[in-house]
């Protein structure tokens, strides 16, 4: 079975001609993988302060480094934590949509 996130098109950068923000961007790329695994421990514990805390700090960090969409997903899902008084199946939708946007983050 194939894996659905093969299907989409990597996301890029909006600063990817920037000479001066390829090696910020390539860091950026390179500590997504970290952060899912990160996203993917908190919501494995039902964690959902540290969902929110990761959900800021990727809503913060993304845009600046040229990867706004998943900076409004990240803000998607921190937004959903504040309303879903800690219950995790209702944000599961911003979690997923998170987690398929990381996966698609490329230089």
């Amino acid at each position: 079975m194939t894996d659905p996130t093969s299907q989409l098109s990597p996301l890029q950068s909006e600063f990817a001609s920037d000479a001066d923000m390829q090696e910020l961007i390539q860091m950026f790329v390179d500590e997504v993988p970290q952060r899912m695994s990160e996203f993917r421990f908190a919501w494995d514990r039902a964690n959902a302060a540290e969902l929110g805390r990761l959900a800021h700090q990727m809503k913060g960090a993304a845009p600046g480094y040229g990867f706004t969409p998943l900076g409004e997903s990240a803000k998607a899902l921190e937004s959903a934590l504040k309303h879903a008084a800690h219950d995790l199946t209702a944000v599961r939708r911003e979690f997923d949509s998170l987690i398929q946007m990381c996966s698609r983050v490329a230089r």
